[in-house]
């Protein structure tokens, strides 16, 4: 019986410092002469001396491997190559990576499958429109000459609280406030929770006027314009950064007061921002970055939780963020809450891990348009 314990014990070394991959299958997946989510895969090799990978005798020039050998344990990323995936149509692609020690060898097995670019979508409007152009690129008819719109024009809108149709899409527009008249940049929502308020610049400070009336509901607000964000539930509440803390402000109390403090421990951060841009999620989640800590959060207006991680050491920077931007509710495929962090050369995607009360990076990309990325 011990002859054979022993025989079994010097047997298992010789099985687990053999050659090993992990995976063994890699999958991809793209839209023809569209994006993927990932070109890159990552494989582990298990081995007790020198090791090469190389492609097999499918498909030339459809893989790129990086690096193609080592010594002992060590990994390569397995890549697509962007030459060779610009002319791909629908179909399934298959290649073999084929890892050895000299002695042994260990096959992966790699699919790339491609599906056909869904139609385009077709744009309907309710009356017209009229006096509209195609664009190439554009869809719809892009470009419409409003009869009347030559400035200064012949058109005059009527006073608040007014209506008037419009004379391309038979839409009912009604006027909320007087000539020389702003809301906030374009993604903060400028109408509250349940619609009650708009949130405008007019006359020189910052009003909250009832969508319903027309009329000034408060005057001379005391808060920042641009990147003020509403609750998702209260019409009484708004939010703000100054500095390096989140306010909440009242309306009808007229005060702000320090909802979160990021400059104390152990954040010590020196400022935060949205970028101006972010808005609100549907549960009354917000998101904003620490420029000099290299930190981007997200914020459970109603817990008052927050999740944080650092962006500074991720390959492909330096990133120099524009925004941020919490995405409106649960991803349904993935059961993630993400936050999008808006950067140069690429944007970043973080999830919301409430377990570990941090934010885990996701993936990067896609590169802005301008660059010479994907």
């Amino acid at each position: 019986m011990l002859r054979l314990l022993f025989a079994w014990f010097l047997s298992v070394p010789a099985v687990m410092l053999g050659l090993g991959v992990s995976p063994s299958t890699l999958s991809y997946s793209s839209v023809a002469s569209g994006p993927m989510l990932s070109r890159s895969k990552r494989v582990t090799v298990t081995a007790t001396g020198k090791w090469k990978a190389v492609a097999g005798s499918g498909l030339a020039g459809m893989l790129t491997l990086s690096p193609a050998d080592g010594i002992g344990r060590g990994a390569f990323t397995v890549s697509l190559t962007d030459d060779w995936m610009r002319s791909r149509r629908a179909g399934v692609y298959l290649q073999t990576i084929v890892v050895s020690d000299g002695a042994t060898s260990q096959n992966i097995k790699v699919t790339l499958t491609v599906v056909e670019k869904t139609p385009a979508p077709k744009f309907t409007a309710l009356s017209g429109p009229k006096g509209c152009s195609n664009v190439p690129g554009l869809p719809a008819l892009a470009v419409c000459a409003v009869p009347g719109e030559k400035p200064p024009g012949n058109f005059n809108p009527p006073a608040v609280g007014g209506t008037y149709v419009d004379p391309n899409f038979g839409s009912t527009v009604k006027v909320l406030t007087g000539p020389r008249s702003l809301h906030g940049y374009s993604t903060p929502t400028a109408i509250s929770a349940t619609g009650k308020y708009v949130l405008v610049f007019s006359n020189d400070t910052v009003q909250a006027v009832d969508r319903k009336t027309s009329k000034v509901s408060f005057n001379n607000i005391k808060i920042g314009f641009e990147g003020t964000i509403w609750d998702s539930r209260n019409d009484d509440l708004l939010y703000y950064f100054s500095g390096a803390t989140v306010q909440r402000y009242s309306l009808s109390k007229a005060e702000a007061t320090v909802l979160a403090d990021y400059s104390k421990a152990p954040y010590r951060f020196s400022s935060i921002s949205s970028g101006g841009t972010g808005d609100a999620s549907r549960q009354n989640w917000i998101s904003f970055y620490a420029p000099n800590e290299k930190q981007v959060c997200a914020l459970s207006l109603d817990t008052q939780k927050t999740y944080c991680a650092p962006f500074g050491a991720i390959s492909g920077g330096p990133f120099s963020v524009d925004f941020t931007q919490m995405a409106k509710g649960i991803d349904k495929s993935s059961g993630k809450r993400y936050v999008l962090v808006f950067a140069q050369p690429a944007m970043l995607i973080f999830a919301v891990n409430e377990n570990s009360g941090a934010l885990d990076f996701e993936f990067k990309g896609p590169e802005t348009l301008e660059g010479t990325g994907n």
